[in-house]
């Protein structure tokens, strides 16, 4: 006949487990998913490569990371920007050079510019190995 056994668990020993690792877990995944974005990033003046850092929290039960990209435009590049106007909204006129001239107009008809999610595309090809889930991605990225 079967004997029974009583488990003991001790929660907060548990919990200090569960977080050195998760902390170790995310930290890996930060920055290989900010290597990979910096790499990655389009690149014109060379800001939106540059301007990425990494947050972490460490909380009882959760550790949280993010990759930023403190570029100012970054959500226009990450997501694409619909066509639009851009008026003079300080100064009479826009100010511009056209074909080597200099060219001043009220406003101007901006054609917008395709999504380019490469932190999206980070994200996934650098947390998918190492376990995490990753949803809410935009259409086309892996």
């Amino acid at each position: 006949m079967a004997s029974p056994i009583r488990v003991r668990i001790d929660r907060a020993q548990a919990d200090r487990v569960a977080q050195q690792h998760g902390d170790r877990l995310v930290t890996l995944a930060m920055v290989r998913t900010h290597s990979r974005a910096s790499v990655t990033a389009p690149v014109d003046t060379g800001n939106l490569r540059a301007l990425h850092r990494m947050n972490k929290r460490v909380g009882k039960r959760r550790v949280v990371g993010q990759v930023i990209s403190d570029a100012n435009y970054s959500m226009a590049v990450h997501n694409g920007a619909r066509a639009h106007v851009i008026r003079a909204r300080r100064a009479k006129a826009l100010r511009f050079e056209q074909g080597g001239r200099i060219v001043y107009r009220s406003s101007v008809n901006h054609p917008g510019v395709r999504a380019r999610p490469w932190l999206a595309q980070a994200l996934a090809s650098e947390c998918r190995p190492l376990g995490f889930r990753v949803t809410g991605l935009p259409a086309g990225v892996i």
